[in-house]
């Protein structure tokens, strides 16, 4: 699995990092001081042998609230 969109500084983890067919993974989406904030679209994609699967999401990055 993997994300492509991420704005910089935005990192993204799977938990489990591989996904058996029927199973289920988290995504972990973390952003850094220095990430550029606004709204992305990314595409997360999964593939497995003779295809793939992919959907978009829209993503607000924000400066955290003090």
């Amino acid at each position: 699995m993997s994300v492509t969109g991420l704005p910089q500084g935005v990192t993204a983890t799977f938990n489990p990092g591989v996904l058996m067919s029927g199973g289920a993974s988290a995504l972990t989406l973390t952003a850094s001081p220095q990430a550029f904030t606004g709204w992305f679209t990314i595409a997360i994609i999964a593939t497995a042998p003779g295809h793939t699967a992919s959907a978009t999401y829209e993503v607000n990055v924000a400066d955290p609230i003090e």
